[in-house]
Protein backbone atom coordinates (compact mmCIF):
# COMPACT_ATOMS: atom_id res chain seq x y z
CA UNK A 1 0.00 0.00 0.00
CA UNK A 2 1.58 3.20 -1.10
CA UNK A 3 2.05 5.71 1.47
CA UNK A 4 0.91 8.86 -0.90
CA UNK A 5 -2.46 9.32 -2.21
CA UNK A 6 -3.48 7.53 -5.67
CA UNK A 7 -3.92 10.03 -8.60
CA UNK A 8 -7.77 9.82 -9.69
CA UNK A 9 -7.81 12.17 -12.92
CA UNK A 10 -10.35 14.33 -14.63
CA UNK A 11 -10.61 17.08 -11.46
CA UNK A 12 -10.41 20.41 -10.91
CA UNK A 13 -8.12 22.63 -9.62
CA UNK A 14 -9.37 25.42 -7.42
CA UNK A 15 -7.77 28.25 -7.31
CA UNK A 16 -7.93 31.44 -5.51
CA UNK A 17 -8.22 34.70 -6.85
CA UNK A 18 -7.68 38.25 -5.80
CA UNK A 19 -10.96 40.02 -8.16
CA UNK A 20 -11.47 42.72 -5.49
CA UNK A 21 -12.93 45.43 -7.85
CA UNK A 22 -12.57 43.65 -11.07
CA UNK A 23 -15.52 43.31 -12.92
CA UNK A 24 -16.96 39.94 -13.33
CA UNK A 25 -19.90 39.12 -16.04
CA UNK A 26 -22.20 36.47 -14.50
CA UNK A 27 -24.62 34.45 -17.92
CA UNK A 28 -27.42 33.07 -15.73
CA UNK A 29 -29.73 33.71 -12.63
CA UNK A 30 -30.38 30.20 -10.86
CA UNK A 31 -28.79 28.64 -8.39
CA UNK A 32 -26.07 27.84 -9.76
CA UNK A 33 -25.31 31.43 -9.87
CA UNK A 34 -26.57 32.26 -6.75
CA UNK A 35 -23.57 30.41 -5.32
CA UNK A 36 -21.06 31.80 -8.08
CA UNK A 37 -22.43 35.73 -6.74
CA UNK A 38 -22.41 35.00 -3.05
CA UNK A 39 -18.47 33.72 -3.35
CA UNK A 40 -17.83 36.79 -5.64
CA UNK A 41 -19.63 39.30 -3.30
CA UNK A 42 -17.57 37.96 -1.04
CA UNK A 43 -14.32 38.74 -2.48
CA UNK A 44 -15.50 42.13 -3.15
CA UNK A 45 -15.96 41.91 -6.77
CA UNK A 46 -18.07 44.08 -9.33
CA UNK A 47 -20.83 42.05 -10.90
CA UNK A 48 -22.81 42.50 -14.41
CA UNK A 49 -25.35 39.91 -14.36
CA UNK A 50 -27.12 39.12 -17.57
CA UNK A 51 -30.26 36.70 -17.01
CA UNK A 52 -34.16 36.75 -18.23
CA UNK A 53 -35.87 38.42 -15.36
CA UNK A 54 -37.95 34.72 -15.46
CA UNK A 55 -35.01 32.53 -14.28
CA UNK A 56 -34.07 34.48 -11.43
CA UNK A 57 -33.63 32.58 -8.54
CA UNK A 58 -34.66 34.53 -5.22
CA UNK A 59 -31.27 34.89 -4.28
CA UNK A 60 -30.29 36.11 -7.08
CA UNK A 61 -33.28 38.44 -7.23
CA UNK A 62 -32.52 39.66 -3.78
CA UNK A 63 -28.90 40.45 -4.18
CA UNK A 64 -30.18 42.35 -7.69
CA UNK A 65 -32.80 44.43 -5.29
CA UNK A 66 -30.10 45.42 -3.00
CA UNK A 67 -28.16 47.14 -5.53
CA UNK A 68 -25.31 44.17 -5.12
CA UNK A 69 -25.51 43.18 -8.58
CA UNK A 70 -25.39 45.48 -12.13
CA UNK A 71 -28.49 43.92 -13.67
CA UNK A 72 -29.06 43.38 -17.52
CA UNK A 73 -32.23 41.69 -18.23
CA UNK A 74 -31.94 39.66 -21.07
CA UNK A 75 -29.84 36.83 -22.48
CA UNK A 76 -26.35 36.86 -23.67
CA UNK A 77 -25.16 38.53 -26.60
CA UNK A 78 -21.68 38.70 -27.50
CA UNK A 79 -21.37 42.13 -27.33
CA UNK A 80 -21.43 42.01 -24.14
CA UNK A 81 -17.69 41.27 -24.04
CA UNK A 82 -16.70 44.24 -25.72
CA UNK A 83 -16.25 45.97 -22.34
CA UNK A 84 -12.43 46.16 -21.72
CA UNK A 85 -13.33 46.52 -18.07
CA UNK A 86 -14.17 42.22 -17.38
CA UNK A 87 -12.22 40.57 -15.49
CA UNK A 88 -13.67 37.29 -15.63
CA UNK A 89 -16.90 35.85 -17.46
CA UNK A 90 -18.81 33.14 -15.39
CA UNK A 91 -21.81 31.22 -16.98
CA UNK A 92 -24.40 29.66 -14.49
CA UNK A 93 -26.86 28.00 -17.79
CA UNK A 94 -28.32 25.06 -19.02
CA UNK A 95 -27.29 25.66 -22.41
CA UNK A 96 -24.43 23.45 -23.32
CA UNK A 97 -24.46 25.38 -26.74
CA UNK A 98 -24.73 29.09 -25.63
CA UNK A 99 -21.81 28.40 -23.26
CA UNK A 100 -19.62 26.75 -25.57
CA UNK A 101 -20.20 30.07 -27.85
CA UNK A 102 -19.30 31.93 -24.61
CA UNK A 103 -16.42 30.15 -23.40
CA UNK A 104 -15.00 30.26 -27.32
CA UNK A 105 -15.52 34.09 -27.46
CA UNK A 106 -13.71 34.49 -24.39
CA UNK A 107 -11.15 32.57 -25.84
CA UNK A 108 -10.49 35.09 -28.74
CA UNK A 109 -10.74 37.77 -26.57
CA UNK A 110 -8.66 36.36 -23.66
CA UNK A 111 -11.29 37.01 -21.12
CA UNK A 112 -10.54 34.02 -18.35
CA UNK A 113 -13.67 32.22 -17.97
CA UNK A 114 -15.52 29.97 -15.98
CA UNK A 115 -18.35 28.10 -17.94
CA UNK A 116 -20.24 25.77 -16.04
CA UNK A 117 -20.60 22.02 -17.20
CA UNK A 118 -18.93 22.38 -20.80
Amino acid sequence: MAKFPEIEGGGSLMLAWQIRNKLVLMVGGGEVAAGRILNLLNSDAKIRLISPRDGLNDEVAYRVEQGLVEYIDRTFEPSDLDDPNIAMVMTAIDDPEASTMIWKLCKEKRIVANIADV
